[in-house]
């Protein structure tokens, strides 16, 4: 029965750390989806990684003129 708490812990811990770089990708304009899944496979470190990474800018609204 021990083994079955593990498990589940380790799931939950799992779980966290995905919900966490949802979260930080999110604010950060980047790829919810693809931070929730690396997030939940490499815990600390996609959160890290994602933590670090500079905010994308948002395209820009404005057309760029073009030369006649």
């Amino acid at each position: 029965m021990d083994g079955v708490w593990v498990y589940l812990s380790g799931i939950g811990f799992m779980l966290v750390f995905a919900v966490a770089s949802y979260y930080v990708a999110k604010a950060k304009g980047r790829s919810t989806t693809l931070w929730t899944i690396l997030g939940f496979f490499f815990t600390w470190v996609a959160l890290l990684i994602v933590a670090v990474m500079p905010r994308k800018s948002p395209a820009s609204s404005s057309p760029t003129p073009h030369a006649s």
